[in-house]
C-alpha cells in the first residue's frame, strides 16, 4: 500500500470505555510498544467480535517513519502524533473510507 501525507487511516486498537461515556481508552501495540490514551467515541470503531480502530491522519512520510496524527490525549506522545516504522504501517494500516 502506498501511503499519502494528509491520508485518513485506520489504526488497529484494543479499546474498552473510558473514564467518561463519551470516550475510549485505547491500545494501540506498535513494534516498539503500546500506545495508550483516551479517544473521543466518534474517531473509534468498535465492533462486537471483530477488530477495534481508530482514526489517524498520515501527516508525513520518511524513509524510515510514517508519522500518523492521533485525535485524543495520549499518555506518552505529546504532539499528538505516532511514528510507525514503515514495516509496520504496512502490515497493519487501513485506508479509511467515508
Amino acid at each position: 500500500m502506498t501511503f499519502k501525507e494528509g491520508e485518513r487511516v485506520l489504526i488497529p486498537c484494543d479499546a474498552q470505555p473510558g473514564a467518561f461515556s463519551t470516550e475510549y481508552l485505547v491500545n494501540i501495540t506498535m513494534d516498539d510498544g503500546v500506545l495508550s490514551g483516551f479517544v473521543r467515541k466518534e474517531f473509534v470503531l468498535v465492533e462486537e467480535d471483530a477488530p477495534s480502530y481508530v482514526e489517524g491522519r498520515i501527516v508525513k512520510i520518511e524513509p524510515t517513519a510514517v508519522v500518523v496524527r492521533l485525535p485524543g490525549s495520549f499518555f506518552t506522545v505529546a504532539a499528538g502524533t505516532a511514528e510507525l516504522t514503515p514495516e509496520w504501517a504496512e502490515a497493519n494500516l487501513a485506508t479509511a473510507t467515508a
